[in-house]
């Protein structure tokens, strides 16, 4: 087990089982909440969710469908970071994990701050990109020699870079197709509460930018887009 993390915090967590899951529905993973337990602070927090993701590694990779394993890290915490906190107008910036997973609300900016915690926790190589002088800012993680895009508002991923798109490539710089993956949203879900489409009501719209982020540059054109933030082994 990671040092720092407590066996203690893991008891109520059952052995996932290695079930394929279509993307677009729930996967049974625990809750950042549940994950990080009675942490109090960032470092036993992120130690336990990487502790998490190791003991169920085997049946993460058959769940996310994904044998890279950058990229399964990747998934992973967009995954948990999305499904953490309901998209909403922030009042209070976060300024530590613990912060955002007891927030109400989250936003653009600070779900990425959690995101690049918990990578930062596995060791990934990020950035943090702003497009159009703030309209959204998202989390890219170098796969290989490729920067991908990995979206924790939309909980969508892209195998291209925010630039990449805005330039309307169809290929990767390593000629690889265009792909796109857009992983399960309690926004989109009816049977899910009220307090996930809250947003829509205050003029925010989760559903269009997920509906348009796989496009950019193809049927969305955002105008330009800028590195905000690196991680420390960028």
């Amino acid at each position: 087990m990671t040092a720092g993390a407590s066996s203690a915090a893991f008891h109520f967590q059952p052995q996932l089982v290695a079930v394929a899951i279509p993307d677009g529905s729930p996967i049974p993973l625990p809750s950042l909440t549940e994950l990080i337990g009675d942490a109090t602070d960032d470092a036993t927090a992120t130690a336990r969710i990487v502790s998490y993701y190791t003991t169920n590694h085997d049946a993460l990779a058959v769940i996310f469908n994904e044998s890279n394993e950058t990229r399964l890290q990747a998934l992973f915490g967009l995954y948990i970071t999305h499904m953490a906190v309901p998209y909403n107008v922030v009042d209070i910036l976060p300024v530590t994990l613990l912060d955002f997973v007891q927030a109400p609300t989250a936003h653009c900016g600070t779900y990425s701050l959690a995101q690049s915690q918990i990578y930062d926790a596995f060791g990934l190589t990020w950035r943090f990109i702003l497009a159009d002088d703030g309209w959204h800012g998202i989390i890219e993680v170098l796969v290989g020699r490729q920067y991908e895009t990995f979206d924790a508002t939309s909980n969508v991923w892209v195998n291209l870079s925010i630039g990449e798109m805005i330039a309307g490539m169809t290929n990767t710089v390593m000629d690889k197709p265009r792909r796109y993956r857009e992983f399960y949203t309690p926004v989109l879900d009816p049977t899910a509460d009220d307090i996930y489409r809250a947003h829509l009501a205050a003029g925010y719209s989760v559903p269009e930018l997920r509906a348009g982020f796989a496009h950019w540059g193809l049927r969305v054109f955002p105008s330009r887009w800028a590195v905000e933030r690196l991680s420390a082994n960028s």
